[in-house]
């Protein structure tokens, strides 16, 4: 299968909320429960060590083939509304899971934003965005899906060290957006 082609742009013609949530640089949980969306669950489908990714190591510029913590969880609400909202992605470099931010590699249930956003030296770079194509879901993120969902990618440096995050927007939530058009992030 061929490489995910990650745009620095999102395309004009993406549905406005959508566009404003694909963009929204602070805490996206935060925002949710701003608009009424109250204890959202976080659900991990997997959290293991392996083997970085050719494209984890030019991404985090990371040598060889490094050892990276890769979580991956579903974010939704409770099962008796049961909306699935976004599949996030952490991949952590074996580097960062020292000292103070070890911490992030034990986060269970706890969303990382809230760890993230709370971080005396955290930075976030630049977005990158990217429409995931069903089959793409399927083989990198096991997620079966009938469409193509939009996602998008950021670097966030703790003291200099990286760690990639990818999120990827659920029809649940793209739906609730659209019912919503009054709600904006940003």
């Amino acid at each position: 299968m061929k490489k995910t082609s990650w745009l620095p742009r999102l395309p004009e013609t993406l549905a406005h909320g959508l566009h404003s949530v694909l963009r929204w640089p602070a805490s996206f949980m935060q925002q949710l429960q701003k608009y009424g969306l109250h204890q959202p669950v976080v659900q991990i489908m997997t959290q293991q060590w392996r083997l970085a990714t050719h494209e984890d190591c030019e991404v985090l510029a990371l040598q060889g083939r490094s050892q990276v913590l890769v979580r991956d969880v579903l974010i939704g609400t409770d099962k008796a509304k049961k909306a699935e909202w976004m599949l996030a992605r952490s991949v952590f470099p074996h580097s960062l899971l020292r000292g103070p931010e070890r911490q992030l590699g034990q986060l269970k249930t706890r969303p990382l934003g809230r760890v993230l956003f709370r971080h005396p030296h955290m930075v976030r770079e630049a977005f990158e965005f990217a429409e995931l194509s069903p089959s793409r879901l399927e083989e990198d993120f096991h997620w079966a899906s009938q469409k193509a969902l939009w996602a998008r990618r950021s670097i966030f440096r703790l003291r200099g060290k990286p760690l990639l995050l990818t999120e990827i927007f659920l029809p649940d939530l793209v739906d609730w957006l659209d019912r919503n058009p009054h709600i904006l992030f940003g």
